[in-house]
């Protein structure tokens, strides 16, 4: 029995272009966004949920991240609240997991692109990070190294869930972690916030994130199509798809 005591929410920007100039399987992230959520009591899993043989901190940290001119590592870790609460929303069960009151503790970084290292005009505008972000950010392998670091301040990588809204993420991480020659920072285990939202009383089919925002009426927080933007108000629908009892899992064959 394996204890998954985080929802690791993670939403990633890349590279990209209209005209296929930058091609699918040359896309390179270029900003990760993640919120940890704490569940209280955890989520218990029957058997393992496939925690990676390799250190995922192994050949990633060569070269110490990035800085810039004030001094200031290019990732950012951003809030410190651990606390856990018991959820507040009316008519939530007893049986409910507890996750912790908002601002959710996070992690930010923008990445430097190597195979395509010019941003498209589409890109920019369809993410507003410009070049100048990603010039001075670090390479992947010290990104993941970064970000590998503040998980390891939570909990192991398998008592960790790789959450996003959709499989996309998951797969833009396994294909720059290939390219990179770096280890996959998570386990084997992901959950799509976007299927479990559409399973919620009331929703019926999966849409996108902004509609989703929408149909509980909430107001977006912040920009969409940024990597930290997104993937709070990914964590936002997550902690209420928790408060109405639908049961987390991870997607194992995914």
């Amino acid at each position: 029995m394996q204890t998954i005591k985080y929802l690791l929410i993670i939403d990633l920007e890349a590279t990209c272009s209209e005209d296929n100039a930058v091609p699918r399987q040359e896309m390179e992230i270029i900003e990760i966004g993640a919120v940890m959520l704490r569940i209280a009591d955890g989520i218990s899993v029957t058997g393992s949920v496939g925690q990676n043989n390799v250190d995922p901190m192994a050949g990633a940290g060569q070269n110490k991240v990035t800085e810039d001119s004030k001094g200031a590592s290019q990732s950012e870790c951003i809030g410190d609240n651990k606390d856990v609460i018991q959820a507040e929303s009316a008519g939530v069960g007893e049986d409910v997991l507890c996750i912790q009151e908002e601002p959710f503790p996070e992690f930010q970084t923008f990445i430097k692109p190597v195979r395509h290292n010019q941003l498209t005009d589409f890109c920019k505008t369809l993410t507003s990070i410009q070049q100048s972000d990603v010039d001075q950010a670090p390479l992947y392998q010290d990104a993941i190294w970064s970000m590998a670091s503040w998980m390891e301040g939570f909990a192991m990588v398998d008592e960790i869930l790789f959450c996003s809204w959709g499989y996309y993420d998951k797969k833009q991480f396994q294909q720059d972690c290939i390219w990179n020659g770096v280890p996959y920072p998570f386990s084997d285990a992901h959950c799509n916030i976007k299927k479990l939202f559409a399973t919620a009383p009331g929703q019926g089919k999966s849409v996108g994130l902004g509609k989703a925002i929408r149909k509980l009426g909430w107001k977006f927080f912040g920009t969409a199509h940024r990597g930290i933007d997104d993937a709070r108000n990914i964590a936002r629908i997550a902690r209420w798809i928790i408060e109405q009892g639908i049961d987390v899992r991870p997607d194992l064959n995914k």
